[in-house]
Formats: structure tokens, sequence, C-alpha cells
């Protein structure tokens, strides 16, 4: 009998195993599905997140037990990628994009290194994805008309102080002429 438990031990810890990378396997999909089919996630990123993101989910599973907040820190990172490369409206939101940026990046890298993804293709992601980051950082804000109409207030305040200025200095010029 210790025998015959000892030999189905094996095929029973392989079998527990396979089906715990087939859920994992799920999980991930089924995570990055429900993102992508939002709708707003740029090409380049949908892309990596279906090819190479899965993998990456996948293996957060498959490690969650043995590292509590892995799967909970992989897809913070996939919701914090997706959120970089939409438009920035406000320098705020892009500021915050630039204060980010670092962080992500050293994250997504690490997960990347745990799966092994070493070939030219990451190269080209991050080129792109940087390329994706810049444009969001240049693109020219566009302004609501009360913010445009509060800068035109700004702007005349600042017209009149200045011409206030300049006529007290005439009109101390002309005291001092006045008195010599």
């Amino acid at each position: 009998e210790a025998a015959g438990e000892t030999a189905l031990a094996a095929p029973v810890a392989s079998a527990m195993r396979q089906e715990k990378h087939e859920v994992a396997v799920r999980q991930a999909r089924e995570a990055i599905a429900l993102r992508v089919q939002a709708g707003d996630v740029v090409d380049v990123v949908s892309g990596f997140l279906e090819q190479r993101w899965a993998t990456v989910l996948t293996f957060a599973h498959t490690i969650e037990e043995a590292r509590p907040g892995a799967v909970g820190n992989a897809t913070r990172a996939m919701d914090d990628l997706i959120w970089s490369v939409k438009p920035k409206a406000t320098q705020e939101q892009r500021k915050s994009l630039i204060a980010r940026l670092p962080r992500l990046l050293a994250t997504l890298n690490k997960w990347l290194d745990a799966i092994k993804w070493q070939d030219a293709e990451r190269l080209q992601f991050f080129a792109r994805l940087a390329e994706y980051h810049a444009a969001i950082v240049r693109a020219p804000i566009e302004l609501s008309p009360e913010r445009q109409l509060e800068l035109a207030v700004e702007a005349a305040q600042q017209d009149a102080l200045r011409r206030v200025e300049l006529e007290n200095a005439a009109a101390e010029r002309e005291a001092a002429r006045a008195a010599e």
C-alpha cells in the first residue's frame, strides 16, 4: 500500500501542477481581455499584454502562494501601463506621468526579467512605448473655454499692472526732472 501511494504521488503532484498552471493561464487571459476589450488601449500595449504580459500574469499566479502580492503587483503594473499611454489633458496629469514612469518601467523590466524575455522585440517594445510617452508629454494642451477665459483675465491683469508700473516710473522720472 505504501509503495502504491509513493508510485501515485509523483503523477498526482504533476497533475496538480498542470491544473494550477491552466487555471493561472485562464485567469491571466481573462484579466487582460477585460482591460483590452474596454477599448481604450493602444495597439502596442494591447499586443504586448496579450503576448507577453499574459506570461507574466500566469507566472505571478503560480508564485502567489510563495510570494503573496505577486498577482496584485503584476496587475497594478499592467493597469499603470495602460494608464500611461492614455492622453493626458492637463499639465498635472503629465507631471504625474513623468513622476510615475521610472517606477513603472522598473517594475515592467523586473517582471519581464522573471519570465526571461530578453530579445530584440523587448527593446523595440520599450522604444515604441517611449515614443508614446514622449508624444503624450509634448502634445498641446487643449484648454476649456473657462480656462481660456481665466488665462485671458490673468494676461489682462498683468498687462494692466505693467502699464501702471510704466506710468508710475514715467511720473517719477518727470518728478525727478522737474526737481532738478
